[in-house]
C-alpha cells in the first residue's frame, strides 16, 4: 500500500483510496443501525451493533474536511432535533446494512439498507420489509448524504439543492465504472493512503493516552488526526480573530490621534 506521511494542507478530506482502506476495516455488511444522532448540519452519526460489537459510525460533509470512520468519541446531541435526522430515523432506524461500497473510486459511497415494514403503530408487519439506497458523497465542496428509494427516487437528503435536482421527488443514480487494476495502481500513485504519523505519534504518546501506534486501526488513526486537525484550525481561528481585532483597534486609535 503506498502511504505518506502527514502535513496539511488546505483539503483535508478523505481521498478514494482512504475511504476503502476505511470501509474494509469497519466491514458493515450484515451489521444494524440502531440510533442516528445529527450533532450539526454537517455531520451525522449511526449507532451500530454486529456480532455483538457497537460502534459509532461518523459521517462529515464539512467542506475541505469530508470524511466516514469509526469513532470514539461522545457525540453531542443537537438541542433542537434537525430536520434530517428525524427523516433518517423515520425510515432506516433498525435497518439492516445489506451491502455497503465505494462506487469505482468517486468517492460516494453506497449503502443498500433493508428494514421490517411498519404499521401505523411503529409495530413491525412480519415478512414485509422495506428497502432503501443512502448515498454518501464525500466531495470537498459538494458533500452530501442522500436517501432513495430502491428505484433511485430521493426520498430526502442532508443539503436540498434544487439545481443540481437533490430533492425529495428528484432521482440520484450515480454512474459506477468498473476499474482495471492499472486504473487502480494509477489511482493509488497520485492519491497514496496517508499515515498520519506525526500526529498520531504525538498522542500516543502524550500523558493518558499511552499506546503503541502501530496496533491503531486506520481508523482509529483518522479519528484522531480529525481531532487535532480541529483543534490546530480552532486554535488558528482564535489567532485571526485576535490580529483582526488588534489591527482593528490600533487603526482606531491612530485615526483618534490624526
Amino acid at each position: 500500500m503506498s502511504t505518506q506521511t502527514f502535513c496539511y494542507t488546505e483539503n483535508m478530506s478523505l481521498n478514494s483510496n482512504e475511504i476503502n482502506v476505511i470501509l474494509e476495516e469497519l466491514n458493515l455488511a450484515g451489521s444494524f443501525i440502531q440510533e442516528i444522532v445529527q450533532p450539526g448540519f454537517d455531520t451525522l452519526s449511526f449507532s451500530i451493533y454486529k456480532s455483538g460489537e457497537a460502534k459509532t459510525l461518523l459521517i462529515c460533509t464539512k467542506p475541505n474536511a469530508c470524511r466516514i470512520n469509526s469513532t470514539n468519541k461522545k457525540i453531542p446531541r443537537n438541542e433542537k432535533p434537525l430536520r434530517f435526522m428525524e427523516f433518517l430515523r423515520s425510515k432506516i432506524r433498525g435497518a439492516k446494512i445489506i451491502s455497503c461500497s465505494q462506487l469505482a473510486l468517486d468517492r460516494i459511497i453506497k449503502f443498500e439498507l433493508s428494514r421490517n415494514a411498519q404499521n401505523e403503530y411503529g409495530n413491525n408487519i412480519p415478512d414485509v420489509f422495506e428497502e432503501y439506497l443512502m448515498y454518501v458523497r464525500l466531495w470537498s465542496n459538494a458533500g452530501n448524504v442522500i436517501l432513495c428509494s430502491k428505484d433511485g427516487k430521493i426520498l430526502d437528503s442532508m443539503y436540498r439543492r434544487p439545481a443540481k435536482g437533490e430533492i425529495t421527488g428528484g432521482i440520484f443514480i450515480p454512474e459506477s465504472k468498473i476499474l482495471t487494476e492499472d486504473e487502480k495502481e494509477s489511482a493509488l500513485e497520485r492519491f497514496p493512503v496517508r499515515t498520519f504519523d506525526e500526529v498520531v505519534q504525538n498522542f500516543c504518546t502524550n500523558g493518558e493516552n499511552q499506546k503503541n501506534p502501530q496496533e491503531l486501526s486506520f481508523n482509529q488513526k483518522v479519528d484522531i488526526w480529525y481531532s487535532e486537525f480541529a483543534k490546530t484550525l480552532s486554535r488558528e481561528a482564535l489567532l485571526e480573530q485576535a490580529e483582526k481585532w488588534y489591527n482593528t483597534r490600533k487603526s482606531r486609535q491612530e485615526n483618534a490621534l490624526e
